[in-house]
């Protein structure tokens, strides 16, 4: 096992709220940023069904 491995965890929201307000951004701002970014994006959904990934793979993304 590595040392990563031992204090590896899975990276939430919670996680980059903490990184914003530590690097200066207000609450709001963070807020509507990852807001944005979780939003579903359609035209991703579209690329994905042309795509050639396949099975288990296409659901990862």
């Amino acid at each position: 096992m590595t040392m990563w491995s031992q204090i590896a965890h899975q990276v939430g929201r919670k996680d980059f709220e903490e990184f914003g307000r530590r690097i200066g951004l207000g609450n709001k701002l963070i807020k509507r940023e990852l807001d944005e970014f979780v939003k579903e994006k359609p035209l991703v959904q579209v690329l994905i069904d042309r795509s050639f990934f396949i099975g288990r793979t296409e659901k990862v993304i």
